[in-house]
């Protein structure tokens, strides 16, 4: 196999990849309307469920581009395989369509809204308690245990208003970006400071590790906290 062959594969891999940043991007930019909209004075509701349909429309184009980095990853597989001097060279175009029709076959079984970025959205902007989908997630889950995919853990988090380490309410509550789970503030920066400046995150079952430079602050949180509160107010 010749030398042209394995760049190729590999700069059309880079190619697609380059897509989910895109991808990444519109769903970020939706998100952060739609939390801004939901913590505005106004009735917003028709623009915010089109900012979640959006955010829907780029998982699915996520979904796709995923079949394609599968199907361009096994060809990328088979092409190393073969030795330089080989004269029986297998129909690329041909193996990657049938390794894409099975990537297919695998995500149609993945309910979009259980995308980590529907999910996210739900979370942010409607402050859902239960963020899988309860009409989708048994689907998605078993689709997702079969493809070992590591968002399902995201998707099955149940968001609580108490930080994982003092286990109270989050007081200024702040986000590791490495794995978007949140924490107190002083309490994680009191983490920290007796961890010499690294820990792995106390959220049961995450792996993620927690620096200063990781941490943000996470404002739909704070958003929501203050929704919360208003909405504890005896009214008047």
């Amino acid at each position: 196999m010749s030398a042209l062959h394995v760049n190729s594969v590999g700069y059309l891999l880079t190619s697609v990849e380059k897509q989910n940043a895109y991808v990444e991007a519109g769903c970020t930019a939706a998100i952060d309307i739609a939390t801004d909209l939901a913590e505005a004075a106004g009735s917003y509701e028709s623009h915010i469920k089109d900012l979640e349909g959006y955010t829907q429309t780029y998982a699915e184009v996520d979904y796709e581009v995923d079949t394609l980095k599968i199907a361009l990853k096994k060809i990328q597989a088979v092409v190393a395989k073969q030795p330089a001097s080989a004269s029986d060279v297998p129909n690329l175009p041909e193996l990657f369509e049938q390794f894409r029709q099975e990537a297919v076959e695998k995500q149609k079984r993945k309910d979009v809204r259980n995308h980590p970025r529907c999910v996210e959205f739900r979370k942010k902007v409607y402050g859902d308690d239960n963020v899988v989908d309860k009409a989708g997630g048994a689907a998605a889950a078993a689709g997702d245990a079969e493809d070992g995919d590591e968002d399902l853990a995201i998707s099955q988090v149940e968001v609580s208003m108490n930080c994982p380490i003092t286990q109270q309410p989050f007081v200024d509550p702040v986000r590791n970006e490495a794995c978007k789970h949140s924490y107190s503030k002083e309490a994680i920066l009191g983490h920290l400071r007796k961890k010499n400046g690294r820990v792995r995150c106390p959220f049961i079952g995450c792996v993620q590790v927690v620096t200063n430079a990781t941490l943000a602050p996470d404002h739909a949180l704070q958003g929501k906290l203050r929704r919360r509160q208003k909405r504890a107010l005896p009214a008047r």
